[in-house]
């Protein structure tokens, strides 16, 4: 199976880089994937808890959820979760992935470290990989 990984070093506390990346109301401010808007957000950090995210389109239709759940939490240094896409009106193959986020000290600032793994194919893998790029870049505009 093919892995992606991105890192991305931020100017801000580690504490400050996990809250963006955890807390739905600074999820719904950066996080736009393909142009669509993070409507709900179920996150029950915790091993075993929940995870849910809900977009819409720029039309405002349904365009497609994330969801999984915690293997392993540990506040402001890893995150390991399944992350499953569910998508609404589309060609676009859904597909079972597990992520494995690093926080990390950096300085007087943090980085973040991304491992999305399962992937089938090279193909199915670009999208992604473009995905996170544009994802990281926002959440650094967002933070500053």
């Amino acid at each position: 199976m093919l892995v992606i990984e991105a890192t991305k070093e931020f100017t801000v506390p580690l504490e400050r880089l996990y809250e963006a990346w955890t807390r739905e109301a600074d999820l719904k401010q950066w996080w736009k994937p393909m142009g669509n808007t993070l409507t709900a957000v179920t996150n029950e950090l915790k091993p075993g808890g929940s995870i849910r995210y809900s977009f819409e389109s720029p039309e405002h239709n349904p365009a497609f959820e994330i969801h999984g759940a915690y293997q392993e939490v540990a506040a402001a240094q890893k995150l390991v979760y399944t992350w499953n896409w569910e998508v609404h009106n589309n060609d676009i193959q859904e597909s079972e992935f597990q992520l494995t986020i690093i926080f990390s000290a950096q300085g007087s600032g943090s980085r973040l470290h991304v491992k999305q793994e399962n992937f089938k194919s090279e193909e199915a893998l670009q999208p992604h990989k473009q995905g996170w790029e544009k994802s990281l870049n926002d959440l650094k505009l967002f933070l500053g």
